[in-house]
């Protein structure tokens, strides 16, 4: 799901721009892990304290 997700946002900014695509934006900050393990570290070291919700594989 989330590949879609990002993959219809990155649709709307062809198609109507950033300010149409950013409306879309009403899902929480994802990762694909273990693809995105560097952006997850980044995010995570930028927002200490959060709460992350991890799923297991499958």
């Amino acid at each position: 799901m989330l590949i879609n997700l990002k993959r219809y946002r990155k649709n709307l900014e062809k198609d109507v721009g950033h300010m149409g695509a950013s409306k879309c934006d009403f899902f929480p900050c994802t990762f694909a892990l273990p693809n995105e393990y560097h952006l997850f570290v980044e995010e995570f070291k930028r927002s200490p304290g959060s709460t992350w919700i991890m799923k297991p594989v499958s």
